[in-house]
């Protein structure tokens, strides 16, 4: 079982889903219990389910429920730090991406936190993304959008009880994390910034020219950020081919990013098992392997080495990919 806390700009709606496709008038909150189908296995294909679902072969939601306002959101994630007291105390946020529905997202994440392996003060921020290719350029003016909501989220977050935090963006929600980081950079949101231990941009849909004023800016701050690449993503290179560009950050060599203060991590020989070589984390076991033998590492010598790993193999991997 999984519990997924939820923050979202999107505009909750009656019912058992509890929020829609619309965009918000403020941020609201929501927790949910989900199965994790027995036959499971790190970076399976899709844990959506066709009505009523099989919980033997799909993840799906046994609980839901809203929060009554951030106090009560706050105070559960609090709970969840007590209740898996790890060192340093973590917490972690993840920004969903382009064409997720507010299910698949929280179904994405459970998924996610099954096979990291990661279990504590984890936030989901669910922003009003559409599940269609077709909406591409208008979910990018809903992820502007909610730059403030997620600002607040990443503020309520530095207020729990975690002595550090990560964040983690994917595809446009990269974009829209960096989006709301250089924000509160420029506002002077220092105390946020000094829990931050690193930022993680997971096939970042953005385009180099922006990326370098908001990496610029986080690090301005004292924060790492960390950049996971493929060359062979296919979404990004028709995300360039609508803007008219050759490449975005999750799609570019590291020669395209060199000077920048940015640790890269190019997987492009590691193999993802989606059509458009998108979705890293979901469907790449071999990632998913390399991350949690970092995660795993109890004492600090062996996490060291463990990531000094992950790096010396991504880079090799990279060095023979087409």
């Amino acid at each position: 079982m999984e519990t997924v806390l939820v923050a979202s700009s999107r505009a909750p709606e009656p019912g058992p889903a509890l929020y829609g496709n619309r965009v918000g008038e403020e941020l609201s909150f929501a927790r949910f219990e989900i199965a994790v189908p027995p036959a499971h296995r790190a970076g399976q294909p899709d844990p959506r389910p066709h009505a009523p679902g099989d919980r033997e072969r799909h993840f799906l939601v046994t609980e839901a429920s809203r929060f009554a306002d951030a106090r009560s959101f706050v105070g559960a994630i609090n709970r969840r730090l007590a209740a898996h007291p790890e060192p340093d105390r973590p917490a972690a946020l993840f920004v969903h991406g382009f064409r997720n529905s507010f299910a698949d997202g929280v179904l994405y994440q459970a998924q996610l936190q099954a096979d990291l392996d990661r279990h504590g003060a984890i936030v989901h921020f669910a922003w009003p993304a559409t599940p269609s290719s077709l909406t591409y350029l208008r979910d990018i003016d809903r992820a502007l959008a909610s730059r403030d909501a997620l600002a607040r989220t990443i503020d309520l977050l530095a207020s729990c009880d975690a002595d550090e935090m990560i964040l983690v963006g994917t595809s446009l929600g990269a974009f829209l994390l960096m989006e709301a980081l250089r924000t509160m950079a420029m506002a002077g949101h220092d105390p946020v910034f000094a829990k931050i231990e690193a930022v993680v941009l997971v096939a970042a849909d953005i385009d180099l020219d922006v990326f370098r004023s908001q990496v610029d800016a986080v690090a301005a701050r004292g924060v790492q950020t960390i950049a996971v690449t493929s060359r062979r993503d296919r979404a990004l290179g028709l995300s360039a081919a609508l803007r008219g560009t050759r490449r975005r950050v999750g799609s570019a060599p590291p020669d395209a990013l060199a000077g920048l203060p940015v640790t890269i991590f190019d997987v492009s020989a590691l193999p993802v098992g989606d059509s458009y070589r998108h979705l890293l984390l979901a469907r790449s076991p071999d990632l998913i392997r390399l991350v949690r033998m970092v995660h795993q590492s109890e004492d600090p010598d062996a996490r060291h080495d463990a990531a000094r790993r992950l790096g010396a193999t991504v880079r090799a991997g990279a060095a023979d990919a087409p």
